[in-house]
């Protein structure tokens, strides 16, 4: 197996901050202006991991959030292995770094590993190091990865409620919180295990979001690792946040993203 480091990535992650405003991460979707927010809340995202458009609209809600507000207090949190959380960090300490210098500072953690199902995406890697270069740059923001791919089903669940949980007592309730997870998780389920369901019982003020596209692909593991086809809706070219309940889905509202296309692991792995 040959691990090959994409060279896109390495450049395109490092491309910093829109000096504009000072509240701009690289390739953030200005579509995605989020409705108002009460601090000590957390808005869960639920995607389908392996696309652009996805960490895309989660970082232009970040940066209308700080456009709004530049001292505003953001905490983002994400499906990764809590683990890579300390090399994550040091992505932030540099502003740019030669392909190999990035390849040898994430060894180690699910970045590079060879199984790579969407979740540890170029476009992932591009929000979370654009978060760390806000932090970077003095705006109260951080990055949180809240996942232990061991534990096993329903313990999976409970580990990344509980992360999540510890993480916002810690910092109180002057923050305002965003998790990407897959759509699974954020979703009330009638059995009560999903990972808003738990954090429900532990008392935390949580609203839900899918991620509804028209159609296009994205990078996924079913049956194999690849490209993926996913399934066309009704909704054609509507792009932003739409709040209320979604009948039968379990959630307070959607994201309307548009046509999505693949974000390729920040490895190619090759047979």
């Amino acid at each position: 197996m040959i691990l090959e480091l994409i060279l896109a990535a390495a450049i395109s992650v490092y491309s910093g901050i829109d000096g504009a405003d000072g509240a701009c991460i690289a390739n953030a979707s200005s579509d995605f202006s989020y409705f108002d927010m009460n601090a000590g809340e957390l808005l869960m995202v639920g995607e389908m991991h392996g696309t652009n458009e996805v960490p895309a609209a989660v970082g232009g809600m970040i940066c209308a959030m700080l456009s709004k507000n530049e001292k505003e207090n953001i905490v983002l949190f994400i499906e990764a292995p809590d683990s890579d959380q300390g090399k994550l960090g040091l992505l932030g300490e540099n502003y740019f770094l030669d392909k190999g210098s990035v390849f040898s500072l994430l060894e180690g953690t699910s970045w590079v590993d060879s199984h790579q199902d969407g979740r540890d995406s170029r476009a992932m890697l591009e929000l979370v190091n654009g978060v760390y270069f806000l932090k970077k740059a003095g705006k109260n923001v951080d990055v949180f990865a809240i996942d232990r791919p061991n534990e096993g089903g329903d313990d999976r669940s409970i580990y990344m409620a509980e992360s999540i949980f510890v993480k916002m007592n810690e910092l109180g309730g002057d923050y305002k919180y965003i998790s990407i997870t897959g759509n699974y998780h954020n979703m009330r389920r009638a059995d009560g295990l999903s990972v808003f369901d738990r954090l429900n019982k532990m008392g935390v003020s949580a609203v839900s979001l899918r991620v509804s596209a028209s159609g296009g692909s994205a990078w996924q593991c079913r049956e194999s690792c690849g490209v993926k086809q996913l399934q066309d809706v009704e909704q054609k070219n509507i792009r932003g946040i739409f709040r209320g309940v979604v009948p039968g889905n379990g959630h307070d509202g959607i994201i309307f993203v548009g046509e999505q296309t693949p974000s390729f692991p920040f490895v190619l792995i090759e047979l």
